[in-house]
């Protein structure tokens, strides 16, 4: 499927798609499985999401998905 638009909201990252449907995709779901944050080796977490704010915000900039960035729009 492809992207249509991607926004930044207060909490959360919408997908939209070009059949007209919208994902939402939590800032902490989307912080917790960054492959970042996981040791390319053995898989293990390598951070403490507990210290992660609830809060998390977006902030602009790009979203890559196979392989093709998207631009964040702020709403």
């Amino acid at each position: 499927m492809n992207i249509e638009r991607v926004e930044a909201r207060e909490r959360v990252i919408a997908v939209q798609w070009i059949d007209g449907t919208t994902s939402f995709y939590p800032n902490l779901f989307l912080r917790d499985n960054d492959q970042k944050g996981f040791h390319p080796q053995t898989g293990e977490r390598q951070f403490d999401l507990l210290s992660v704010p609830l809060d998390l915000t977006s902030r602009s900039g790009h979203a890559r998905w196979r392989r093709r960035s998207h631009r964040l729009a702020r709403r």
